[in-house]
Order: structure tokens, then C-alpha cells, then sequence
């Protein structure tokens, strides 16, 4: 276990103990004929720089898009960066490291419309209903230790902490990016997880998400409303309303009645 975690190479002794990450083309593997990979990393080294250059690997391949946070426009990945993380460690901590399975490699596989992560052996000590109850359940304990002492090679903190808050938070983070949540597919002899990854429109651009729609729908139904009432009509928290019309207003979609300071300001359709 202090090999996968502080060791140097710890391929020369387990060479498929690595992170497989492949890039298709369209939805089915094998579907574009000769064309076998758009991209694919091997990644290798010990657990942390395993993480974070698969994390790496899967970021260069997805499309980033432009949203608003406060005042400002930043671009950030289509997935968070802190779910593709999240999945990665939970894949490489939570896998079996048994003789059955020390020949297989986590695999991750980057599809048109989704990412799927699937690691060796199946689900240990909890089942697929009870995934997202916050109840820490290890199969490696000492991994799980050493990985919550041990930093990233280049980042501040530890990838793992132990108290069963990873799924939670991915959920939450899908959520929150108004995306499908994580789907989960427990199975005898392995795990695997599924993003589904929003679809682009004829143009090119990221579809409207969900919550932009509701706010959209909401506004053309009734006329103009201000942010609480538009939380209310559309089951939205006020900040998450306030992202989703923000959003809108820089595409020119939405509108402001009156400026900022005012309390009379509401929204409307351009």
C-alpha cells in the first residue's frame, strides 16, 4: 500500500495498476471504423500523480463554456473540475487491489454525450441505494488513511478525506452546474460510474441549461418577476436563480426593469 502511495514507479511491479483514460469517437466504442481513439492517456506514477494526471487528461478533452459568476464572465469545464477529481479518487481508493484484480486498470471512457468510469470490484460494505448517505465505508483502510495525509504532487491538501462526503458532494456539484446527476451501476466485479455531459446545439453552442429554461419559461408566462419570485416559480434557491438569469442577461436573452440598486428591479424577456 506505501508503494501505490509514496513509492517511485510503482508500475515496474503492478504494470496495470494505472488509469486508462480513452477518448472515443461518437457514443459506442469501436463505432468509427479504423479511427480506434480520438485520445488516450496512460496514467502512471503513484496514487496522487495517477489522479491528477488523469484528471488533466479527461480536462484537456472536454469543452469548456462561458457562464457568470457575480459580475464577472469566466469560462470553466462543461463537468467540474472538483467531480472529475472526486471520481478519479473514489475509482483508484475504493477499487480491488486483490491478486483477482491487480491486473486490471481503472478505465475511463470519454463518449460523445458521457463519461464513464469504471474500476475492478464490485461494490464493497453499502449498496447502490444507500450511496449518497454520507456513511464512510472503505474496502483499502490503509490507503484511505495514508491518501488523507498525503498531498497532491502540485496541489494544497489531500484528495481524501474519509467521512463519506465524496458522492454528496458530486451530486451536489452536478447540481449546481444544472446537470444530470451521477448515475451509479454496481456490479459483481466492478463499479461504474456515468457523467452524462450537456449536448451542444446545431451551432455549436452549450444548450440552454435547465434552470436558464425554467427561468426562460417562467418570464415569456408571466411577463417579468424579480429573483425571489422567479425561485419560487421555478423550485430554485435565490443565488441559484440569480446565476441562471445573470447567465441569460449575458446572452441577451433577459433584461433588468431597473438598476441594480433599486428594489423594484425584476426581469424580462428581450
Amino acid at each position: 500500500m506505501g508503494l501505490l502511495v509514496a513509492g517511485v514507479c510503482p508500475q515496474q511491479f503492478f504494470p496495470k495498476l494505472h488509469v486508462d483514460v480513452a477518448v472515443h469517437p461518437g457514443t459506442v466504442k469501436g463505432s468509427a471504423g479504423a479511427l480506434r481513439f480520438r485520445d488516450r492517456t496512460v496514467c502512471e506514477g503513484t496514487l496522487g500523480e495517477m489522479i491528477e494526471d488523469a484528471v488533466t487528461a479527461i480536462a484537456k478533452n472536454l469543452r469548456r463554456r462561458s457562464v457568470v459568476r457575480g459580475i464577472g464572465r469566466i469560462d470553466e469545464l462543461e463537468i467540474p473540475e472538483v467531480v472529475l477529481r472526486e471520481i478519479v479518487t473514489n475509482a483508484l481508493l475504493h477499487r480491488s487491489y486483490n491478486d483477482r484484480f491487480d491486473r486490471e486498470a481503472v478505465t475511463v471512457d470519454i463518449f460523445d454525450d458521457r463519461i464513464e468510469v469504471i474500476n475492478p470490484g464490485g461494490l464493497w460494505g453499502k449498496s447502490r441505494a444507500d450511496l449518497a448517505d454520507g456513511r464512510s465505508c472503505c474496502r483499502n483502510a490503509t490507503i484511505m488513511r495514508l491518501m488523507s495525509l498525503v498531498p497532491l504532487p502540485s496541489a494544497v491538501g489531500s484528495p481524501a478525506e474519509g467521512n463519506g462526503t465524496g458522492i454528496p458532494l458530486m451530486i451536489a456539484e452536478m447540481a449546481e452546474g444544472d446537470l444530470e446527476p451521477p448515475e451509479f451501476y454496481p456490479a459483481m466485479d466492478h463499479f461504474k460510474v456515468i457523467l452524462r455531459r450537456p449536448q451542444e446545439d446545431g451551432d455549436g453552442g452549450a444548450v440552454a441549461s435547465k434552470g436558464e429554461a425554467l427561468v426562460e419559461a417562467a418570464l415569456r408566462e408571466v411577463g417579468q418577476m424579480s429573483v425571489r419570485e422567479l425561485s419560487e416559480r421555478c423550485g430554485m434557491s435565490v443565488s441559484q436563480t440569480r446565476r441562471r438569469v445573470n447567465s441569460l442577461i449575458a446572452c441577451r436573452v433577459v433584461e433588468a426593469t431597473a438598476p441594480a440598486t433599486s428594489g423594484n428591479r425584476a426581469y424580462r424577456l428581450v
